[in-house]
């Protein structure tokens, strides 16, 4: 469903949880069993470490035995409310999450952050979407925790995720 923009004051932070990785999925997206490491690592030592207050939204497809067991709060997409989805800061830790586009095409304000040397597993398209997203205040690398850090910190603290974020987004994915 593409939901129209709204300017969103962010009362919730989630990180996004991520499908567990398997043949299929690995032999699709090369270097994915790195990068999923490397974003394990760093995400929930950032989190954690700086006292950042989210909740960890599990992906569907992960079976029950495999829950992250070490993030107090836990939910899921189909457990949140409207309200709740609405007023969310969506945490992206890693490429080939289709959440991302639903984050942009249903106004869900988000923020990725990605290890600086997965460049070299990216398509030049997919980089493009990145700088755009870079430029926006959107992508942070790793060698920018403490910027988004800092970022995160301001939308908990009311600043509002701006609607024209998503119109331009969409505008240069649609463009193709």
């Amino acid at each position: 469903m593409i939901n129209k923009p709204n300017n969103k004051k962010i009362k919730s932070i989630f990180l996004v949880g991520s499908q567990p990785i398997n043949p299929l999925i690995n032999s699709y997206f090369s270097g994915l069993d790195i990068i999923s490491s490397e974003a394990d690592y760093f995400t929930k030592r950032i989190l954690n470490d700086n006292n950042v207050n989210f909740t960890y939204l599990i992906h569907p497809s992960t079976d029950k035995e495999n829950i992250q067991l070490d993030f107090d709060n836990q939910s899921s997409f189909n457990e949140l409310t409207k309200v709740e989805l609405d007023t969310g800061l969506y945490i992206i830790d890693r490429p080939g999450q289709t959440v991302l586009y639903r984050c942009i095409y249903e106004a869900l304000p988000f923020v990725l952050i990605y290890n600086d040397n997965w460049k070299s597993f990216f398509t030049p398209k997919f980089l493009q979407l990145l700088e755009l997203l870079e430029s926006k205040g959107l992508l942070f690398w790793y060698s920018q925790k403490y910027d988004f850090l800092k970022n995160i910190t301001c939308y908990n603290d009311g600043k509002i995720f701006n609607k024209y974020l998503f119109t331009e987004i969409r505008n240069f994915l649609e463009r193709g």
